[in-house]
């Protein structure tokens, strides 16, 4: 990369850790609307995942970590899809956020109980379990919200009624 790409760059980053301090302090007094608002401006300001900038592992983590935070918030508005969607991005942007398998698997879980949608669920909590970043103390809500799922999962294959006439070999 060359100087202005660099700079380019460094005052991108500048902007979305700005609007997500801003977005945080709206979150934290329960302004749930207001932050999204401000994590969406910071989203509008992120290139493209597939363009050759976002190389550098710093907007990654940066852009991750502010979609996690949007989820987080549309997740306390009880907005579960678009919760979700904004988890699934964050996954896109840092694999290795535990947030964002964390916070599909919530949002997976607070829609409408379906049978893929508890499998789902069960994968994303998973995947946050299985991430080496998420902290210890977090472990114990996985496991709970894990078992949730695969709960809910056996009650929906449960309550699916056998075709009449079935005759199991």
């Amino acid at each position: 990369m060359d100087g202005d790409s660099d700079s380019v760059q460094l005052k991108v980053i500048a902007s979305l850790t700005h609007l997500k301090s801003e977005g945080n302090e709206l979150f934290q007094v329960g302004q749930y609307e207001q932050a999204v608002a401000r994590y969406t401006e910071a989203v509008k300001l992120l290139p493209d995942l597939d363009d050759g900038a976002v190389a550098d592992s710093g907007l990654r983590t940066v852009a991750a970590v502010i979609l996690c935070n949007r989820a987080a918030a549309l997740l306390s508005l009880r907005k579960w899809v678009a919760a979700l969607a904004s988890a699934q991005a964050a996954e896109a942007w840092d694999p290795t956020n535990w947030k964002a398998p964390w916070r599909q698997g919530l949002a997976l879980m607070g829609q409408q109980p379906r049978i893929e949608r508890s499998e789902m669920a069960i994968a994303c909590f998973q995947r946050a379990l299985a991430s080496g970043s998420m902290p210890q103390q977090q472990r114990a809500d996985a496991q709970r919200a894990l078992s949730a799922a695969q709960a809910r999962l056996r009650d929906g294959r449960d309550a699916v009624p056998l075709p009449e006439n079935c005759v199991l070999c």
